[in-house]
């Protein structure tokens, strides 16, 4: 049975003892899937004890709890789950976002799982890019839908590392869909390094 509301949001677990840990999506209570080949999540701790600048992710907070993932791990992916929802529901959604060595960009899918698995499959398949989806009449089509607020503009979204940004918004559940996948795919990063980028923290959807 699937939970009707994002679990590990904050990526609070499992907890890490020390500033970082790569792991296995199907580690206890971790809940997130990863879209990279080695099927691995990178969760992280801010640096307390330097400044921001010196510290590996750039940062010395969090938003919420203790704890932080990043988009690529071992290398550039998504990070996604799936929710049981009900046709009309309006969800609202947030999340937020920091770069690691710099400006990162990201985007946010929501969809049917079918849907979000066959743009994630473009994704992986392209080297980690949507570019060119628009050949693809029927892809394409998934892809606006999935990625598209109700007023037509992308939920993508680019923040450099001196700070957190948060970010809201609302989603209406269409007729008949009673599961939702919730997607956060890798763009870019700054350095060109396909194990650094997209800082993700406090990611919630819940029903109003």
């Amino acid at each position: 049975t699937l939970p009707i509301s994002i679990q590990n949001g904050s990526f609070e677990s499992p907890v890490i003892r020390s500033w970082y840990s790569i792991m296995p999506e199907t580690t206890n209570s971790i809940v997130w899937k990863s879209t990279a080949s080695d099927h691995k999540i990178e969760i992280g701790r801010p640096s307390n004890n330097m400044s921001a600048a010196n510290s590996a992710y750039h940062t010395t907070t969090v938003v919420d709890g203790y704890q932080f993932a990043e988009l690529c791990a071992n290398e550039v992916g998504a990070l996604y789950q799936t929710v049981s929802t009900f046709s009309g529901n309006t969800l609202k959604w947030g999340f937020s976002h920091r770069g690691r060595s710099g400006e990162d960009t990201m985007e946010l899918w929501i969809g049917t799982p079918d849907d979000v698995t066959a743009v994630l499959d473009y994704y992986k398949s392209h080297n980690n890019s949507v570019a060119g989806i628009s050949d693809d009449a029927e892809l394409s089509a998934k892809y606006n839908t999935i990625s598209q607020n109700i007023d037509g503009t992308t939920r993508r979204y680019t923040d450099g590392n001196t700070q957190w940004n948060s970010y809201t918004g609302n989603y209406v559940v269409p007729e008949g869909q009673i599961e939702t996948t919730f997607a956060f795919v890798s763009i870019s990063a700054s350095g060109n390094k396909i194990s650094y980028g997209n800082l993700l923290d406090n990611v919630y959807f819940t029903a109003e």
